[in-house]
């Protein structure tokens, strides 16, 4: 179609639908020092190949590299932030990778960047994606880092808006 749909509003809470948007964030965010873990990298480059997936982030650290995963995340229940909103085979694939690169010596993430700033903390969703619910379970064990940031969304732009707890 000749347009996108940025933002809606849900009960006064201005909701960015933009997915591709949480890899820009991410970036800007990375550049500015606003990511504790992931401060102090080299270098690093967007859409690395691995394996048979496109993974968003590769960083390049002193000691190691590491791979990072962006997950967009708009859904919203009582505080409680859920992904996905949809049942993702290929996001349980990007887990799979991140396990696999983890399990060879390196690092790995995985970054759910919450599209709005009502969310208190974020959880798998369960009953939408069993198997991506249990495949981060598995990436947790394996050591595989999870975190979960949200917004300030305002007509005007998107701002960090701070970490929020993860509860799987």
């Amino acid at each position: 179609t000749a347009y996108d749909l940025l933002l809606v509003e849900k009960e006064g809470t201005l909701v960015c639908l933009n997915a591709h948007l949480a890899n820009d964030l991410f970036a800007v965010w990375l550049k500015k020092g606003k990511l504790l873990p992931f401060n102090n990298y080299r270098a690093f480059y967007r859409e690395k190949a691995i394996g048979q997936s496109r993974i968003d982030f590769f960083l390049e650290f002193p000691q190691y590299e590491s791979l990072v995963e962006i997950k967009s995340v708009n859904l919203v229940d009582q505080g409680l932030a859920l992904f996905p909103d949809a049942p993702t085979a290929r996001g349980s694939k990007h887990l799979e990778e991140l396990i696999s690169f983890k399990d060879n010596g390196h690092q790995a993430a995985v970054v759910f960047i919450i599209m709005r700033d009502d969310a208190q903390k974020l959880s798998p969703h369960y009953k939408m994606d069993p198997l991506f619910g249990s495949t981060i379970r598995k990436a947790v064990e394996t050591g595989v880092q999870v975190i979960a940031y949200k917004c300030k969304v305002t007509e005007q732009g998107m701002k960090f808006n701070g970490e929020v707890p993860i509860i799987l």
